[in-house]
C-alpha cells in the first residue's frame, strides 16, 4: 500500500489467478464485506440479526437462478428478491463507529471514496 502525496491515494498489488479474477493484498483491521453481511461458521450475519424474518443470500440466489427466464421474467425476480432481502451494509458503520459521530462519518467517507 502506498500514498501518493496530500492526495491519500491508497494502491495495492493484486495476484492474478484468472482474466476475471484475483487476490488483493492483505489489508490490516478488514474483515470480507459477505462475512460481515451473511451467517458464516456458525456466525450470525448482520442481515439476519437486523432483518431475521426476510431471506438470507442462499435462498436469494436460488430464487434469482433461472437460466431460461426470459428478461423481464428475470426482472420480476429481481424485484422479488428485493422485496425480500433489505440492504444490511449501513449496520456495519453503526456498530463499529457509532460510538462516536465523527468516527462514523469518517469512515463512511473513506469507504464510500475508496
Amino acid at each position: 500500500k502506498r500514498y501518493s502525496g496530500q492526495k491519500k491515494i491508497a494502491t495495492y498489488n493484486i495476484l492474478p489467478l484468472s482474466p476475471k479474477s484475483g487476490v488483493l493484498e492483505w489489508v490490516e483491521d478488514t474483515i470480507p464485506i459477505f462475512d460481515y453481511l451473511m451467517s458464516v461458521g456458525g456466525k450470525l450475519g448482520a442481515h439476519s440479526r437486523y432483518y431475521p424474518s426476510e431471506w438470507d443470500y442462499s435462498s436469494c440466489s436460488r430464487h434469482f437462478n433461472v437460466k431460461t427466464a426470459t428478461p423481464e421474467e428475470k426482472r420480476k425476480l429481481f424485484d422479488e428478491v428485493c422485496e425480500r432481502h433489505s440492504p444490511a451494509l449501513r449496520f456495519f458503520f453503526l456498530e463499529r463507529f457509532g460510538h462516536c459521530a465523527e468516527s462514523w462519518h469518517t469512515a463512511r467517507m473513506k469507504y464510500t471514496r475508496s
